[in-house]
């Protein structure tokens, strides 16, 4: 795995974005399957304005509803799909695994602090942890054309090294615990925002929106953040 560019990153928490095949340069495509999972630990609800843009931006690419799959303890809307517990995670995981095929689109969305100790990592959510090597095992079993893994979270890095897939992977990641850097770096507002549109066709793809949203994180920390790209392929 190369490191192709260099923006910003953490001791133990990198921003990332980890990527196979064409997938980088494509747009979101106006239909496919999404987990969003936004956990409120300890009554913290910073993550959940990320789940929501996300989630609206989905919508407005043509989604429907029920192909977005939304947990979380910290509302109680109609779209909401149920507690961010790590049985409904693994669950909807294993449901991805069944739906999707090699002409399937997946993203999931992370938006969540891990931790870890003495070699074991975690995602910390609703009512206990979701060990990393868990999760990664689930994610490796999904079959599909290409995925978009955007882990807010810290320990990003332990996490990317785990990916083995040859779909096309895009992973962009960085730290919660980090107010700062979490509030830097909203894919979405890339994805949302027509200056991000550097070659003029009138989309704005994942390569422009990262870009975009790294000139804000280096910007307005000073060039201290440095989110990082992987290629796999």
């Amino acid at each position: 795995m190369k490191a192709i560019y260099l923006v910003a990153g953490a001791i133990f928490a990198l921003s990332v974005l980890y990527l196979s095949g064409a997938g980088f340069a494509a747009d979101i495509p106006e239909s496919g399957k999404a987990l969003i999972v936004a956990p409120v630990v300890n009554g913290d609800q910073s993550a959940l304005q990320k789940a929501l843009d996300m989630r609206a931006y989905l919508l407005s690419r043509g989604w429907s509803d029920s192909d977005i799959v939304f947990l979380t303890g910290g509302l109680s809307e109609p779209f909401v799909d149920g507690p961010a517990t790590p049985e409904r995670v693994m669950e909807e995981l294993d449901n991805m695994a069944t739906y999707a095929d090699g002409d399937t689109y997946v993203q999931i969305n992370i938006y969540d602090h891990a931790h870890g100790t003495n070699g074991y990592l975690a995602f910390q959510l609703e009512g206990g942890d979701l060990s990393v090597d868990t999760f990664v095992q689930k994610v490796n079993s999904i079959t599909c054309d290409w995925m978009f893994l955007e882990l807010s979270t810290n320990y990003a890095e332990n996490v990317a090294n785990g990916i083995t897939k040859d779909s096309h992977i895009i992973m962009c990641s960085h730290a919660e615990n980090q107010v700062t850097e979490f509030n830097y770096f909203n894919i979405v507002n890339g994805l949302t925002n027509s200056e991000a549109d550097t070659n003029g066709d009138g989309s704005v793809s994942l390569e422009e929106a990262f870009y975009f949203e790294y000139n804000v994180v280096t910007d307005l920390s000073d060039g201290e953040q440095t989110p990082v790209m992987y290629d796999n392929a």
